[in-house]
């Protein structure tokens, strides 16, 4: 799930900024293309374990107990509706096309999810 978040928010900032190449941007490792489309794909895919996930990395984040502080409830909700966007707006895209839009060529093409 670490993988899920460091997507979102590659792919949150290349939404925002689509002529941006994320690999070049963030000085992503090569091993990132190569696995790069099982990451795209776990990411699409893992929508039940996301509110468990978030719930932890926002009341670690906030030194909170989630049960204990609203807010947490806040943060993860942001987290979740980010994820909504970004999923929204890959809808109808290969993982391979994700992939070479990250700057990981996986096919000749290359496609920017309309904004």
């Amino acid at each position: 799930m670490i993988r899920a978040l460091i997507l979102l928010s590659l792919i949150s900032a290349c939404i925002a900024t689509p002529i941006m190449n994320a690999k070049k941007h963030f000085n992503l490792p090569d091993d990132f293309c190569s696995q790069c489309v099982i990451s795209v794909e776990d990411f699409l895919s893992n929508i039940n374990v996301e509110n468990t996930v978030f719930t932890q990395v926002c009341s670690d984040m906030m030194h909170s107990d989630s049960d204990k502080n609203p807010m947490v409830k806040v943060c993860v909700a942001g987290f979740i509706g980010e994820m909504e966007y970004v999923r929204e707006k890959l809808a109808g895209h290969s993982d391979e096309e994700i992939c070479d839009w990250l700057g990981c060529p996986q096919i000749t093409s290359s496609t920017t999810p309309s904004q």
